[in-house]
């Protein structure tokens, strides 16, 4: 007897497959959507409307948006997992120890051993690209990339989705950990925690994409063997240009003292660079599953 995967709206038709794994993309855009709506909601309580939270209860608030990506997570993506007809294994794992490898290794290494807050800052436009993309994105991506290929490589991969569902597990790990050390300045406002949150969620998603959808074509083409190390270094560079741009924008406002307005674009631009990239990764994703099954049928 047929087991019927209870996501879907209509039952299949008789001479359809019915669908074994978990639509990745939709858990992701779930997820980021939620995301991407409390940062819009802060900013149009505190920047817009002047709304201001009692002090005793900012600390708490500050810590349920920096957990908010593992919540959802947990949520729509490691939950469904769980119901559908074959699951994917070890994503739990990738998510604790790429939480681990970023909170002992990543964290670390940005901040105590490269200290780009106190440097980087201040160089000119060329060498913070180059300075942010040598020290944090080489770290997270690397560390990232590590994880992800000692842990889940060949035995875990089915199909290129299968890769996205692992990517974001490893996003969500990190970010999660450099969420928490954010709000370890208990200065920080709300409106300005949901912000960074959904920055560092969309500059993780992004660059780690990049990174999966190279390891992915390594997996099932393994005649592209240069481009992974190409991937990697993309996602590096892309790092590199967001971090100095989104800085840009920010201290612009304060400069010209248009901060609310400023407040906005930053919002738009963390927003853009969470849903654009994304929407090419997912094209190239679909256009190689469709490239494989166009090879197979020919074979066949």
């Amino acid at each position: 007897m047929s087991r019927y995967n209870p996501t879907l709206l209509t039952p299949p038709r008789e001479d359809e497959e019915v669908y074994p794994y978990r639509r990745v993309w939709q858990s992701i855009a779930f997820e980021n959507t939620v995301i991407m709506g409390v940062a819009v909601l802060f900013l149009i309580a505190y920047d817009f409307l002047g709304v201001r939270l009692p002090q005793v209860i900012i600390p708490y608030v500050n810590v349920l948006i920096a957990i908010l990506p593992t919540i959802l997570w947990l949520l729509s993506s490691y939950y469904r997992e769980r119901l559908v007809t074959q699951p994917r294994q070890n994503l739990l794992t990738v998510f604790i120890i790429t939480a681990l490898a970023a909170n002992a290794i990543g964290i670390p290494v940005v901040n105590d051993l490269f200290k780009v807050e106190e440097w980087l800052s201040l160089e000119s436009t060329l060498n913070r690209i180059l300075g942010y993309a040598i020290t944090i994105g080489i770290t997270q991506e690397i560390i990232k990339y590590l994880v992800l290929r000692y842990i889940i490589w060949n035995q875990n991969l089915r199909t290129r989705t299968d890769m996205i569902a692992y990517v974001a597990a490893s996003v969500v790990g990190y970010v999660t950990v450099v969420n928490l050390h954010l709000i370890a300045d208990t200065s920080l406002a709300p409106n300005i925690v949901a912000y960074r949150v959904t920055f560092t969620v969309a500059l993780h998603m992004t660059a780690s994409m990049i990174v999966g959808f190279g390891l992915s074509e390594l997996h099932f083409n393994p005649r592209s063997v240069l481009l992974m190390p190409f991937m990697l270094i993309l996602a590096i560079i892309l790092i590199g240009i967001l971090i100095p741009v989104r800085s840009g924008i920010l201290n612009a406002g304060f400069v010209l003292g248009i901060g609310v307005q400023n407040a906005l674009f930053g919002v738009i631009f963390t927003i853009i660079i969470m849903t654009a990239p994304q929407f090419v990764i997912a094209f190239l994703y679909e256009n190689a599953e469709n490239r494989q099954r166009q090879a197979g049928s020919t074979k066949g």
